[in-house]
């Protein structure tokens, strides 16, 4: 929106000045206005024949610029892992492919716009030339004075710079109808589908028949899913890596709305009729893997989670201390520090500690606890676990084949 504001007072400027020296070109009854209706359409063939090529290059231009940075930016956050693996030679060629691409694009719209330019001032140059050799000849025969002759020659160089102004404008909004493309391509990304029951508590989760459809004929479990999650209660999911645990997961929370087969049902409701966002924000907490950390200090991140009733509330459990204030880790000492600054297991306490605490939120869906929790905590985490589910609905999903000895259940 910029641009348009930018522009529009500059446009208004030079349709007015070119229209008074339209009329004062056309009183002054000479053949200067037929060189007039040469210029503009030898401008608009210029500008009709560069306009998709400009568009194209913008195009390409943007995206590489952004594949270019977003590849930098995942470079520095896989450092570590790049380095302590030793593939920095190979990340780096694959780094230094990216930026040839956008080397190379940035050339090309190099020329095109120097091209474009020594297009503009070829023609005014001859335009200048011829109108400088007809009006000599006019004065020369007599029907036109020096100072007539003079200024005409000033206005119609005014009136060059004004068409060469207009159209820079023009080729300049291929630029923006770029950036206004790509805008619009995400704000038209499809919004979540919701229904319209609001649940003030979930009391319970039915699974029925469900699968998941990949395509026509293939589907994501082996065997249809029939389960329930009833009042309060500590529930494991558990199986192997890849079979698909996030994915129900995230399925029952609304954040996943796959081609389904089967029913899940909240409180009897099915989960199609139900507000989503309302559950997700009022009832449910959620674990997650493989998130990408906040840039942000631990305080500032709980802040955006934790409720001091339910800290209040939850702080008072047996093993509440024993996992956030204990000699391996205590919730209080790593307040100011950067979460991109924790060790692993202390990134996964917070993050759980924050699930937990989470405002008004009855139904706990964890998926893998556990992970990089120091082992000495891990016995502590599932005890509290289990002291949450005394009152609450704590699900858990693991690929843990022994959690269920861990847990005595």
């Amino acid at each position: 929106m910029n641009f348009l504001f930018q522009t529009v007072n500059q446009i208004i400027s030079i349709i007015i000045s070119s229209i008074i020296i339209f009329i004062y070109i056309i009183k002054a009854k000479s053949n200067f206005f037929l060189f007039i209706m040469i210029l503009l359409p030898a401008y608009i063939i210029l500008y009709l024949i560069l306009k998709p090529k400009i568009f194209k290059i913008n195009l390409e231009l943007r995206q590489v610029y952004n594949e270019y940075f977003s590849g930098f930016a995942e470079w520095l956050n896989r450092y570590v892992e790049i380095k302590g693996n030793r593939r920095e030679e190979r990340e780096y060629k694959r780094w230094k492919k990216t930026q040839a691409s956008l080397l190379n694009i940035t050339r090309r719209n190099f020329f095109l716009n120097l091209g474009m330019s020594t297009g503009e001032i070829v023609l005014q140059l001859i335009f200048q030339l011829i109108l400088f050799i007809n009006g000599g000849l006019a004065v020369i025969s007599g029907s036109m004075t020096i100072g007539s002759f003079s200024v005409l020659f000033q206005y119609f160089n005014q009136l060059l710079g004004q068409v060469d102004a207009l159209f820079s404008i023009l080729f300049d909004f291929e630029s923006f109808r770029v950036a206004y493309m790509r805008i619009d391509q995400l704000m038209s990304i499809m919004n979540e589908v919701d229904g319209e029951i609001v649940i003030t508590k979930v009391e319970n989760i039915q699974v029925h028949n469900f699968n998941i459809s990949l395509d026509a004929q293939k589907t994501l479990f082996s065997k249809k899913l029939t389960c329930s999650f009833n009042n309060s209660g500590l529930y494991v999911v558990r199986g192997r890596n890849g079979i698909g645990k996030s994915t129900f997961l995230r399925t029952i929370t609304g954040l996943y709305t796959p081609a389904k087969k089967g029913t899940i049902l909240i409180n009897n409701i099915d989960i199609d009729l139900i507000n989503k966002k309302k559950l997700r924000e009022d009832n449910i907490s959620c674990l997650f893997q493989d998130t990408i950390l906040p840039n942000c200090v631990v305080r500032e991140y709980l802040d955006m989670y934790v409720n001091e009733s339910n800290e209040n509330c939850i702080s008072g459990y047996q093993y509440f201390p024993k996992v956030f204030s204990s000699s391996q880790f205590n919730i209080k000492k790593v307040l100011d520090k950067k979460m991109t600054e924790l060790s692993t297991g202390e990134i996964q306490l917070v993050k759980l500690y924050a699930t937990i605490l989470k405002n008004e939120a009855h139904c706990f869906l964890l998926d893998e606890p556990l992970a990089n929790i120091y082992p000495e905590l891990q016995s502590d985490v599932l005890s509290l676990l289990n002291e949450i589910a005394q009152n609450n609905l704590v699900i858990i999903i693991s690929h843990d084949l022994g959690i269920e000895e861990k847990l005595k259940i």
